[in-house]
């Protein structure tokens, strides 16, 4: 499952053409809009920081790479 929520921005990222960077960024922050998501129910949840720990570096990890993405963009404009 998790290879194929990551497998389209994988294959988004070898294009170099605005539309497709913003169609990746605009999938990447669902991908983070899901991970906060889980973060609560990580919480409520018996055992859950598991996924609480998860989901917060997902986030991380998801955020960076949008910022990534706009780092590049801005850079070769």
């Amino acid at each position: 499952m998790t290879i194929v929520l990551f497998l389209p921005p994988l294959i988004l990222s070898f294009f170099n053409h605005p539309l497709i960077n913003i169609i990746n960024v605009a999938y990447q922050s669902f991908i983070v809009l899901t991970f906060i998501g889980l973060m609560p129910i990580g919480f409520m949840i018996p055992n859950g920081m598991t996924t609480t720990l998860f989901s917060f570096i997902g986030t991380i990890l998801s955020v960076f790479s949008i910022w990534s993405i706009y780092k590049y963009r801005s850079t070769h404009a």
